[in-house]
């Protein structure tokens, strides 16, 4: 897992690093390449160390029911469930934060 994330406001990229000298080679190439000499955005360029990222763990999935609707189901069928969230989802998920190390 990447730690570091340089941000090239030059060109506005960004790019993940597992160093922070890697990430400043990067934005030194950024700055180097620049036939024009120095841009103003210059200034701007920064290195973030992560902290946290965000992951999630699924909840409930389409999978899990034998009929998508509630009018599917057959009248005699009195266990079965329908998916009881919108048609757009075929999973829910529940986000979480996780360290990075």
């Amino acid at each position: 897992m990447t730690k570091y994330i340089a941000f090239d406001a030059i060109n506005a990229e960004h790019e993940h690093f597992d160093t922070i000298e890697e990430a400043r080679e990067w934005l030194e190439e950024t700055f180097l390449d620049n036939q024009e000499g120095y841009h103003p955005d210059l200034g701007s360029c920064e290195i973030y160390e992560l902290k946290e990222k965000v992951a999630y763990d699924v909840t409930d999935s389409k999978v899990n029911y034998k009929y998508e609707n509630e009018e599917d189901i057959p009248e005699n069928d009195k266990e079965s469930e329908a998916w009881p969230y919108s048609d757009d989802f075929d999973e829910v998920w529940q986000h979480k934060f996780v360290k990075v190390n």
